[in-house]
């Protein structure tokens, strides 16, 4: 539709100019001499601007110049529905905003939606002590999508990850874990760790999140941290979950 509405532009402005450019280019005398040796009918032509065609570059230039910003404008638009990552600024701000609220233990699986300008959204999981309140944990999440929707104008969607707090065992294979991926590769994170005993092994379970665009071998990967849980305690079996990030493709 571009194309045609450019094209358009071009042909109308060039009508118009041929008026005003190709009378003043008579008035300079820019028209154009006949020989006199020539034939007798090109003598029709004398007069006749040899400048005029500048009214069709000029119209070219403007149908060229309409169609590179529609262009821009139709990608502007297209871009956000199509789907594409969030910025970096947004997505440090939404964690670290929720990281500060007393209580909290981590958060993952954030997830923006952009509609196009003041039509944002957005969805996150709230690590929390299992040993909280569940009365007193969703006034907190009340207050921090409440907080968001004042400050920032946007719609946050929080849901409650319990985490167990109690178990020393968790803590600590937990802080070894996130030591290891670190080692790995500082982008790389973990949650919803669970130690569940068993009569003759231990599963351990939980999601690895491997950031936008990890190009990482996930086979290796999975056998690596297989083999340090293994290492931590022969009776581990280990169940991981390898999951997808949609934000930044890395953090900082």
């Amino acid at each position: 539709m571009s194309i045609y509405v450019a094209l358009l532009a071009g042909c109308v402005l060039t009508m118009i100019l041929g008026k005003f450019v190709l009378a003043e280019l008579r008035k300079l005398k820019a028209g154009q001499e006949i020989r006199q040796d020539g034939p007798t009918w090109h003598n029709s032509k004398a007069g006749t601007p040899t400048m005029g065609g500048i009214m069709f570059i000029l119209g070219a230039g403007v149908a060229v110049f309409i169609l590179i910003s529609g262009w821009g404008l139709v990608m502007d638009t297209l871009s956000p529905l199509l789907g594409e990552s969030p910025s970096e600024d947004l997505v440090e701000h939404i964690e670290q905003t929720v990281m500060g609220y007393p209580g909290v233990l981590g958060v993952h699986d954030l997830m923006v939606h952009d509609y196009g300008p003041g039509h944002q959204f957005a969805s996150i999981h709230v690590e929390l002590p299992a040993e909280q309140d569940p009365l007193e944990a969703h006034d907190l999440i009340d207050n921090i999508e409440r907080d968001f929707m004042k400050h920032d104008h946007l719609m946050v969607t929080i849901h409650y990850d319990p985490i167990v707090t109690s178990d020393a065992a968790v803590g600590v294979l937990r802080s070894r874990l996130t030591e290891k991926l670190r080692q790995l590769d500082p982008a790389l994170s973990l949650h919803d760790l669970r130690i569940v005993p068993g009569k003759t092994h231990t599963n351990v379970l939980f999601d690895l999140v491997l950031p936008a665009g990890y190009a990482g071998d996930k086979v290796e990967l999975l056998t690596q941290m297989e083999q340090f849980i293994k290492e931590q305690d022969p009776t581990y079996n280990c169940i991981i979950k390898l999951e997808q990030s949609y934000t930044a493709a890395a953090h900082k």
